[in-house]
C-alpha cells in the first residue's frame, strides 16, 4: 500500500541526507492518475522528476494511483528512489541519445541503493 503523501515527503527528506542532497529543495506532488497524466501527457507514466541544477530545485511528481496494478517494479519505494536518482545522475549530454543508457544505471543504482536501504528502515509495511 503507498503511504499517505506526508508520510513520502518525510521519507524523501530522510533519504536525501542518505544521498546527500539535503541542500537541494525538493518539491513533491502526490497526484492522482488523471492528474499524472495532465502534468505530465503520458497515461502510462507513474513518477517524473523536473530539476533546475544551478538553483537546487527539483520536483518529484508521484502518481499514487500507479502502483495498484503491481507493474512497477519495486513498487512506489523503488519509484521514488529512482526518481531521486534523477536529481543525482545527470552527468550525461542532454543531447546525446543515451537516454536509455541513463535509465539503466539509474535502474542498477536504485536496486543496489533498495538492498542496502530498504523501505522497512522508513515505515513498517503491513504483513
Amino acid at each position: 500500500m503507498v503511504p499517505n503523501k506526508e508520510k513520502l515527503e518525510e521519507i524523501i527528506r530522510s533519504l536525501q541526507v542518505i544521498m546527500r542532497i539535503q541542500d537541494w529543495d525538493i518539491e513533491f506532488e502526490y497526484l492522482s492518475a488523471v492528474e499524472m497524466y495532465n502534468a505530465a501527457g503520458d497515461i502510462t507514466t507513474i513518477a517524473s522528476c523536473e530539476r533546475d541544477r544551478a538553483h537546487l530545485l527539483a520536483l518529484i511528481r508521484f502518481n499514487y494511483e500507479g502502483d495498484k496494478t503491481g507493474d512497477v517494479v519495486g513498487g512506489w519505494y523503488h519509484t521514488i528512489v529512482h526518481e531521486m536518482f534523477h536529481i543525482v545522475v545527470d552527468v550525461f549530454d542532454e543531447s546525446d541519445t543515451s537516454n536509455l543508457q541513463k535509465e539503466k544505471l539509474i535502474n542498477n543504482l536504485t536496486r543496489i541503493f533498495v538492498s542496502l536501504y530498504p523501505v522497512t528502515n522508513f515505515i513498517k509495511e503491513e504483513a
